[in-house]
């Protein structure tokens, strides 16, 4: 904890008691860090979820014909 500025991983090894005493321009920093590694958090968890359709589109597709199921969730 340098110049009174704290990030998220020290925060996460402090009590909730600790955190609540931090000053409001630590708190509001400490919350604008956690909703930009969220936003990254997201974005990369879409990214994975298009590469994994990517490549199992034609399995999936293939599967759904025989089954003539045309949504939901299906079991490769």
């Amino acid at each position: 904890m340098t110049n009174n500025t704290i990030t998220i991983e020290e925060m996460m090894t402090m009590p909730i008691g600790g955190i609540a005493k931090l000053s409001a321009k630590q708190l509001y920093s400490l919350l604008s860090d956690a909703s930009k590694l969220l936003a990254h958090a997201k974005k990369t968890k879409q990214w994975i979820e298009a590469a994994i359709a990517m490549k199992y589109e034609e399995q999936i597709r293939a599967k759904r014909q025989r089954l003539g199921k045309d949504f939901g969730t299906i079991n490769i």
